[in-house]
């Protein structure tokens, strides 16, 4: 975060990909674009579900459930445990499931309840240490920020 009279944070430009078609000046269509505009909070839904499918969304969920050690004490992952358990052959994971083993599954109700940035532990440290990393952008060196997206959401009304 940059405060007011930080002359050296108070000019961060932050390059972001905004359209797919390189010769579209015009438009924003890449999925940092649609999703820097969703975040502002203009209260336009620029169609999550193509970027974001329900099914998508599901699977990260049963991922995340599944391989996260701290996830294993929220309260939607053990829902989420016990799914997988039900719809999944006794010596399959998920992970290893093939498509039609993954569309056998009945998942609950898993909604997205935010979207929050973050940035990595390792590149905040560098951050506050005074290593930015930077991009060379037509001669500038830019600095480069790797945001993290960290995915909110709640399984049959319980957190993740």
């Amino acid at each position: 975060p940059s405060n007011e009279g930080d002359d050296e944070n108070s000019s961060v430009v932050l390059p972001v990909r905004i359209t797919t078609d390189p010769s579209d000046g015009a438009s924003a269509s890449s999925v940092e674009a649609l999703t820097f505009i969703q975040l502002l909070g203009y209260d336009i839904d620029m169609g999550a579900a193509a970027v974001l499918p329900p099914r998508l969304l599901q699977d990260l969920v049963a991922l995340h459930c599944t391989y996260n050690d701290e996830a294993m004490q929220d309260e939607g992952c053990s829902v989420v445990q016990e799914v997988l358990v039900r719809d999944l052959p006794d010596d399959v994971s998920f992970y290893e499931a093939n498509p039609w083993q993954r569309s056998r599954v009945k998942f609950p109700n898993i909604l997205l309840t935010g979207v929050r940035l973050e940035l990595p532990a390792s590149v905040a440290d560098d951050v506050d240490d005074g290593g930015t990393p930077s991009l060379a952008v037509n001669g500038e060196s830019l600095p480069l920020i790797p945001f993290r997206f960290v995915l909110e959401c709640s399984v049959d009304g319980k957190p993740l």
